[in-house]
């Protein structure tokens, strides 16, 4: 039987929660009560979180770049598409950290999406009033 760490289905799982935006607590609970890990605890889950990349927040600002740098890239990439276009703020905050494999924040996201489409942002503010 492979270690609970190495448990490929569980980690696929803990990243569709990481996804979603869970927390440690609400993962760790869902996992518990409705996947079918009762016995995972929470020094286990903050392991293979931390081995595996699923951190919550940028704490450095080498890490913070980094999540910029990827924001920057999915809402470049969501803007040539126009995808962005037909969905409101949440729906790209939420596509943008599905493509990513680094979490970023939704201020980042706004912000990235502010320099890059200053016009679009003040365009979808008018709508909104």
């Amino acid at each position: 039987m492979p270690s609970i760490i190495n448990d490929e289905v569980l980690i696929s799982k803990v990243e569709m929660l990481w996804r979603k935006n869970f927390t440690h607590s609400r993962m760790l609970r869902a996992l518990n009560e409705f996947e079918g890990y009762p016995n995972l605890s929470g020094r286990q889950l903050k392991k293979l979180q931390h081995r595996n990349g699923f951190l919550r927040a940028s704490r450095s600002n080498a890490q913070k770049e980094i999540a910029q740098e990827a924001a920057r890239e999915e809402v470049e990439k969501q803007l040539k598409i126009g995808q962005s276009t037909r969905y409101g703020k949440v729906m790209a905050w939420t596509n943008v950290r599905c493509f990513s494999k680094v979490f970023i924040s939704r201020d980042t996201i706004t912000k990235v999406t502010s320099e890059i489409d200053p016009e679009g942002v003040l365009y979808c503010r008018a709508e909104k009033l």
